[in-house]
């Protein structure tokens, strides 16, 4: 039961620092939604965003599995991927915002392959980055 409350904190932080670098980006300050995301990474996505891009996607997802996070709190570390990808982007970082992209893309997989649940959400996902990625 601990496991279980400690995560569903975690997973509401997540959630509330999701928010709040999504307001920040939609009102064009991304420089203060990146500077807020990067304070975060490390205690919610278990690497800093400086670590977390110099990993090659495969060893990121090896290194996520080390971290024993719940399925669905992995899945919102995606959506934070996914939301500090388009920060990156909205700063012209479009190599960065590739490189997240990929390391969303492997997270995604892997919880497709051992989530019992179909998701197409998911799937949906999984489409968006594989054509987003192919086309860069």
């Amino acid at each position: 039961m601990p496991a279980i409350d400690f995560f569903r904190r975690k997973s509401q932080n997540l959630s509330t620092v999701i928010e709040s670098v999504y307001g920040l980006r939609i009102n064009d300050e991304a420089d203060k939604a990146l500077a807020v995301a990067s304070q975060n990474f490390s205690e919610l996505a278990g690497f800093t965003l400086g670590e977390i891009l110099a990993m090659e996607a495969g060893a990121y997802l090896e290194e996520i599995k080390k971290l024993h996070f719940t399925q669905s709190y992995l899945e919102q570390v995606v959506k934070f991927l996914l939301e500090t990808t388009e920060i990156l982007t909205q700063l012209q970082r479009e190599a960065d915002a590739l490189n997240l992209s990929e390391k969303a893309l492997y997270l995604l997989k892997h919880l497709i392959q051992t989530d019992k649940t179909y998701s197409p959400e998911r799937e949906n996902f999984v489409a968006l980055l594989e054509e987003k990625i192919k086309n860069k």
